[in-house]
């Protein structure tokens, strides 16, 4: 039988550790001043902007608040990223950061929502990341196609963090997307190896803004509060593509000389 040598051991670490390139594609820091609508919302980085009408707008501290909106109810709107066709291959990881949440006055115990996600170009949810109203308590969850699953209760219906930093790491290649949330700096907690129905990952268009904003769901003083929302696009770099070629080679040369 034949062996691994501490070179083909050398390559095949080398290999799991190829140089990856993480740049970012889409970034709202949501500093364009109070009052600012997520409709003109400034993209810092990228060329997604969100369309629609709604009432959701910028506050004193630089957070875009989702409330209740009487008049144009749900927010549902997407924006088209940056060179979306080309992303076919490596991660794009959607990161946004919440500052708070209300969710104690008078409405449906089990209706609001406010969050963001993927979508495709046949209008396809991918999956969505949110803050869900539910059993008079405030959840997050991930919902991919019409199944909602939580991954953490908080227990209350008004905040008790100061931030609450999300990650979805989406794989184009395998259709699993990775969860992470981290409150107040702590240690991420995590829901790994999701994995996407549908199109798949590879036909991602959209980053998808998901609210239920409507009177009947959200009441008066209700909202969440988001900080900022990334967009990050990490594939191998075309370098590593020839040092891993070349590792493969040399691999195969080994495994033929010891054989």
């Amino acid at each position: 039988m034949t062996k691994l040598t501490p070179y083909i051991l050398g390559a095949s670490l080398c290999f799991a550790g190829a140089a990856s390139a993480q740049v970012l594609v889409e970034q709202f820091l949501f500093e364009d001043g109070v009052g600012t609508n997520l409709t003109a919302a400034t993209n810092s980085v990228g060329t997604a902007t969100f369309g629609g009408t709604t009432t959701v707008a910028e506050n004193a501290s630089g957070d875009m608040v989702f409330g209740v909106d009487a008049t144009n109810g749900n927010y549902f709107n997407n924006g088209t990223l940056t060179e979306a066709s080309g992303y076919s291959v490596g991660t794009l990881e959607l990161q946004y950061t919440v500052t708070g949440y209300d969710m104690s006055n008078t409405a449906d115990p089990s209706g609001a929502s406010a969050g963001f996600g993927f979508r495709d170009a046949n209008n396809t949810d991918l999956f969505l990341f949110r803050l869900q109203h539910q059993n008079n308590s405030v959840r997050l969850q991930h919902r991919i196609g019409t199944t909602n699953t939580d991954l953490f209760d908080f227990g209350n219906e008004v905040d008790t963090f100061t931030t609450l930093a999300l990650r979805a790491v989406a794989n184009l290649g395998t259709d699993k997307v990775d969860f992470y949330w981290s409150i107040d700096g702590a240690a991420e907690s995590s829901s790994l190896g999701v994995t996407i129905g549908g199109t798949g990952l590879a036909a991602v268009t959209n980053l998808r803004t998901a609210a239920t904003l409507n009177s009947t769901d959200m009441a008066a003083g209700d909202f969440v509060s988001v900080e900022s929302v990334s967009v990050f696009y990490t594939v191998p770099e075309p370098s590593s593509y020839a040092l891993i070629a070349g590792l493969l080679g040399l691999t195969a040369v080994m495994i033929r000389r010891r054989a």
